[in-house]
């Protein structure tokens, strides 16, 4: 009986052994891989997980820019900020030249949309 419980107890503890190093050269194998599998900003240098889908420290995006529907979503933002009073006209006339002079420049071809205020805010 006591030779049963010697040959488990011997058991047990080649199966926690056997465990460990297995779990052991698994994380040594994933510290590897995502040492070599991390990819890095190509405008800042900051590591990069798979996940992401822009730079979290520069901004930096592997897809393409909708030109069109970012000026449009800065025209509104810029108008939805004097609407609330949170700029003023002169702001809102230099951001809304910046923006057109922005997008003639990226197409060459647009004429310039200026923003018309309210002028009773």
């Amino acid at each position: 009986m006591s030779q049963l419980i010697l040959g488990l107890f011997f058991l047990l503890v080649f199966a926690m052994l056997w465990a460990v190093t297995g779990h052991g050269l698994w994380l040594i194998v994933a510290f590897l891989l995502r040492q070599f599998g991390t990819k890095s900003c190509p405008e800042c240098s900051e590591p990069l997980t798979d996940s992401d889908k822009a730079c979290r420290k520069c901004g930096w995006t592997s897809r393409a820019i909708n030109r069109t529907t970012a000026i449009r979503v800065c025209t509104h933002a810029l108008k939805t900020a004097f609407d609330r009073g949170l700029i003023d006209k002169e702001t809102l006339d230099r951001g809304s030249k910046t923006i057109s002079e922005l997008e003639q420049s990226l197409s060459g071809t647009t004429s310039p949309k200026p923003i018309i205020a309210d002028e009773d805010v």
